[in-house]
């Protein structure tokens, strides 16, 4: 009999719920029409990739989708359009992982970046009695943190 011991989950998508539509309306409306060709729940643009490992400052990200909407959007737009993915948290994913931390060591690996954390870290110590995901999971580990990112063997080989 195979004992399990410890519990890995991902964020988006499984706690925490996305909206791929959404954002890509929203950078429509800030003027880039071929949002899906550079970002969608299948495929990421390099752009993507490189802030979800913090390859490039938050800055450095906002410039290049200011690069390719052709328009001076300003950093609040910008991060409200690229937030507009972000739809949130449900409580019974919480109550689910409290429970499973009682018969598990669980751990959180996400493919993330500075901007998007900055929004559902403040909406998960809102909703819990947490203060950062580390108090609710034995560790957590988030992509620009770490600098690798899923599916990269590497970031398994770090967790």
């Amino acid at each position: 009999m195979i004992l399990i011991k410890n519990l890995i989950f991902d964020f988006g998508g499984v706690i925490y719920d996305i909206d791929f539509e959404s954002a890509r309306k929203s950078f429509v409306e800030i003027g880039i029409n071929n949002f899906e060709e550079i970002y969608s729940q299948a495929v990421q643009s390099k752009l993507f990739e490189m802030f979800e490992c913090d390859l490039i400052s938050v800055e450095d990200f906002r410039n290049e989708i200011r690069i390719l909407s052709d328009k001076n959007v300003s950093a609040r737009e910008l991060d409200l359009a690229w937030n507009s993915l972000l739809v949130g948290f449900k409580p019974d994913r919480i109550s689910l992982l409290e429970k499973a931390k009682d018969r598990y060591q669980i751990f959180l690996l996400s493919n993330s970046n500075r901007i998007h954390y900055d929004y559902y870290i403040m909406e998960f110590q809102e909703l819990t009695n947490y203060n950062s995901f580390d108090e609710l999971f034995i560790r957590s580990f988030f992509s620009f943190n770490i600098k690798l990112r899923k599916p990269d063997i590497n970031v398994y080989k770090h967790l």
